[in-house]
């Protein structure tokens, strides 16, 4: 199974991009339009740091990823994927990594009915097309700063109404999902009270305000504003990453309250800075937290994502559809 996934991603640069006229198609070797990820089926895994695979977006597509991170350094002119400024690197920009592919991607998706205005929206997945692709932005510089210019960013998935969004009374669906991570602030994403495409990665671990009302709409963190609540693992919970902390009676009953508390507000738990090694306890840790109930399960090993696909637990990806 593991070398049919592999096969997938290969499959990925098989079939190229060639012009019909002005349009581009995504085309297999007889001249069919074909999924780029053709055949994969989605599972609830967040490639972190998805930047630095290789190929950056599609190694975590072809593994059927359904969430991808990416850190941004905003330099007061372009927003360069990096995590430090010494480390950008021209061409490395998030249009070029991110939106211009996923343009492409969405384009080929709903080639069959133009941008499908009469339609749901086909997304990324060929094998499941209303499944949304998180794209998650963590912001390393000013969020402030960088802002308005990461909206501007996703102007051609925004203007084919391709992005997730808040219409000022409920959620809409959308082949794509955005998430501001990082310094990225409560008061920034809820600016705009009637429409908003950029929603919170929300502190998982302090979720709970004075002014949560017993009512989905009525948290403070909800549908309308974010979509993870995440957290690192070891300090949120105290599970003890570097042994067999995953014994924590403890630690096991606080990460159940995360995760309900999330889930109570209609939003997605992921825990991220999960050990890689002993293999063993990565494995365990992993079952463990599918069990009890993350959304995506946060992996900086595509390989062995692949590699133990089938003797995880997985559930249906889970989505966040409304602000009810």
């Amino acid at each position: 199974m593991a070398i049919v996934l592999l096969l997938s991603i290969f499959l990925l640069f098989l079939f190229p991009q060639e012009g019909h006229g002005k349009k581009k198609q995504w085309l297999d070797t007889v001249g069919n339009w074909r999924s780029p990820v053709y055949g994969v089926e989605p599972i609830p895994c967040h490639s972190h740091n998805d930047y630095l695979r290789s190929p950056p977006l599609f190694a975590a597509l072809g593994t059927g990823c359904v969430s991808v991170e990416t850190d941004i350094y905003f330099d007061g002119q372009e927003l360069y994927v990096s995590h430090y400024e010494e480390d950008r690197t021209q061409n490395a920009t998030l249009s070029k990594l991110y939106i211009e592919p996923l343009t492409e991607i969405l384009k080929a998706a709903n080639s069959g009915g133009g941008d499908g205005a009469n339609r749901p929206q086909a997304g990324v997945f060929g094998a499941a097309p209303s499944q949304s692709l998180v794209l998650v932005i963590d912001f390393k510089t000013s969020a402030s700063e960088a802002w308005p210019h990461v909206n501007e960013a996703l102007e051609p998935l925004r203007q084919r109404g391709w992005l997730e969004h808040w219409n000022g009374t409920n959620r809409v669906p959308g082949p794509v999902t955005v998430v501001g991570s990082g310094g990225v602030s409560y008061k920034l994403v809820t600016a705009n009270n009637t429409y908003r495409d950029i929603f919170l990665d929300a502190p998982l671990d302090s979720l709970k305000d004075k002014s949560d009302l017993k009512k989905k709409s009525m948290f403070k963190y909800n549908p309308s504003n974010s979509h993870y609540a995440s957290a690192k693992l070891d300090k949120a919970t105290g599970i003890d990453i570097t042994w067999i902390g995953f014994r924590n009676k403890a630690g096991i009953r606080k990460l159940r309250t995360q995760i309900h508390e999330a889930t109570d507000r209609g939003l997605l738990p992921r825990y991220w800075g999960t050990p890689g090694r002993p293999r063993l306890f990565r494995k365990t840790l992993w079952q463990v937290l599918i069990r009890e109930g993350v959304g995506v399960l946060n992996v900086d090993d595509l390989a062995a994502v692949r590699e133990l696909r089938w003797t995880l637990p997985w559930k249906e990806p889970a989505a966040v559809t409304s602000q009810q």
